[in-house]
């Protein structure tokens, strides 16, 4: 199994990767060595340079005040690149089916590209969306696969913290992974 990280952002809005689209406002992520949280974990938070919308802003909860006393995302993406190393990163996230790439990957990747670092191969990228989506198409957010498994979701319910849903999204892995990754 070895090692995969489980990662979760947070944006100032949903139109990502293009010029002048929403920006990553933080970014979680947990590590997973052979099938078990280590303990090891991350969180950046990002100075986006934009202001949130207002729907990202009441799920997130961070104030543009707090974020501008952040780093830019070119100051961390080194940080964050050197976490994830060339492990599968897990993540539970809206996709495309058009390309088949989620919110979170595009977000990433646009940021990385638009400073200057290399993109995360999409082969590097597990979405445990899929996987929900099979189990039901309708109720298959976090908080619905969260609830399906019996997952406590109590520290997510004030805002969705990067970190504290990769954790979330770690443990519903854990759960779903022996059913559906062969």
């Amino acid at each position: 199994m070895g090692r995969q990280v489980v990662l979760d952002t947070e944006l100032t809005g949903l139109n990502v990767g293009k010029p002048n689209g929403d920006k990553l406002v933080s970014v979680g992520i947990v590590e997973i060595f052979n099938g078990q949280v280590t303990g090891k974990s991350a969180i950046w938070y990002i100075n986006p340079l934009k202001k949130s919308t207002k729907k990202a802003l009441e799920i997130h909860g961070l104030s543009e005040t707090f974020l501008s006393t952040k780093p830019e995302f070119k100051k961390v993406a080194q940080e964050i690149l050197d976490f994830i190393g060339d492990s599968e990163i897990i993540h539970h996230c809206w996709y495309r089916e058009s390309d088949d790439t989620s919110t979170d990957e595009r977000a990433l990747n646009f940021e990385l590209k638009d400073n200057g670092f290399k993109t995360i191969p999409h082969s590097q990228w597990v979405n445990i969306k899929k996987w929900a989506q099979s189990l039901s198409k309708d109720k298959n957010s976090l908080d619905d696969m969260l609830d399906r498994y019996g997952i406590d979701r109590n520290a997510r319910k004030k805002n969705h913290d990067a970190l504290i849903d990769a954790e979330m999204t770690a443990k519903l892995y854990l759960k779903m992974a022996p059913a559906f990754k062969k």
